[in-house]
């Protein structure tokens, strides 16, 4: 794969890298129950914490040459590390799904895993853009994303019927529905990330009808 274009993207490379495993970790420790890499999950959300500070503090526009570049750069950190917030949170819903003793179904398990299969995708490409500038992946991300967003609109709404109808628990129901939003929330700081560095808007690209079947 190609080497990143140039020492800033290098260390925006990095940082996506962490939130790219810290979504790995998040769906293993949501699929097999694991845990115990929730604290990896939020130790590894710190360092991205302190990188994003670190970025942004030599990101700030000035006088320079670079100085044009950088002031589109400057968000790049900043949405990587909301992504990191988003994971932060999902991880923490794992935990107080252990502590309440919170079951879902087989199909919110599904609809949650197909979530986060979908958005741990896009987030590697989103990684993949900030290396190589890719544009078949541009184009994959900012098709793709309105489509996730509306499968997530659709699951969640589909829960919520079946939380009137009894199916599903209160506790359980809650959690699911703050999952589903954060993982939303990855995936629309991560399209934002590209627009940023491909200059392309989001007028092309609105959220179509929801359609579950379509991601």
């Amino acid at each position: 794969m190609d080497a990143p274009r140039s020492p800033l993207d290098a260390h925006l490379v990095q940082l996506a890298d962490q939130t790219v495993e810290m979504l790995r970790m998040a769906r293993d420790a949501f699929v097999r129950q694991r845990r115990s890499l929730v604290s990896q999950i939020l130790a590894l959300g710190q360092e991205v914490h302190r990188a994003e500070k670190k970025l942004i503090a030599g990101l700030v526009p000035g006088g320079g040459d670079g100085a044009a570049a950088n002031a589109e750069r400057i968000f790049v950190p900043m949405h990587l590390e909301r992504i990191g917030d988003n994971i932060e949170a999902f991880a923490r819903a794992l935990e107080r799904q252990a502590q309440d003793g919170a079951v879902f179904t087989d199909r919110a398990m599904h609809e949650i895993d197909r979530l986060m299969e979908k958005a741990l995708e896009l987030l590697e490409a989103t990684r993949d853009i900030l290396r190589t500038g890719n544009r078949t992946l541009v184009h994959h991300v900012l098709s793709d994303g309105p489509c996730f967003q509306a499968t997530a609109s659709e699951f969640a709404s589909f829960h919520q019927e079946r939380l009137i109808q009894g199916v599903c628990a209160p506790r359980a129901s809650s959690i699911y529905l703050a999952m589903v939003d954060y993982l939303r929330g990855v995936e629309r700081h991560q399209r934002e990330i590209v627009q940023k560095v491909s200059g392309q808007g989001v007028a092309a690209h609105r959220e179509p009808q929801a359609a579950a079947g379509a991601m």
